[in-house]
């Protein structure tokens, strides 16, 4: 019995395996948990058959994306600024976060006056007894 080399892809290296391009997400004791970068499908793709993978034409191997953010630009399509989305998608964009820093002002104003004793329900904030 021959045993499969190891590598040492770290979570978020890109590989493009018989022209298919997968992103390591993990490892278990089989081999490397991959996702596909179209398709999203999951994989566990053994050691032993890696092995055989890497050696096909076509491969290509980037462990360096979880180091230099490829990941974020992944995972946002290819995007790497809100300036590069259309105007439409921009626009939705601000809104959102318009609303993620109300939520976030009031939650930290509720904070602050459950903390120091003025008001610590609705009620009270509404000036109800």
């Amino acid at each position: 019995m021959t045993v499969a080399p190891r590598y040492n892809f770290p979570v978020g290296s890109k590989l493009t395996l018989l022209k298919r391009t997968v992103t390591v997400t993990g490892q278990d004791k089989n081999g490397y948990v991959v996702v596909g970068n179209e398709d999203g499908e999951a994989n566990i793709v053994p050691f032993a058959d890696l092995v055989e993978l890497l050696k096909a034409a076509g491969v290509s191997i980037d462990t360096q994306s979880p180091k230099t953010g490829a990941r974020l630009k992944q995972r946002l399509g290819g995007h790497v600024s809100s300036k590069s989305l259309a105007t439409h998608q921009q626009e939705i964009a601000r809104f959102i976060h318009a609303l993620c820093e109300a939520v976030h002002a009031v939650s930290l104003h509720s904070a602050s006056r459950c903390h120091h004793g003025r008001a610590s329900t609705y009620r009270d904030v509404q000036g109800h007894k």
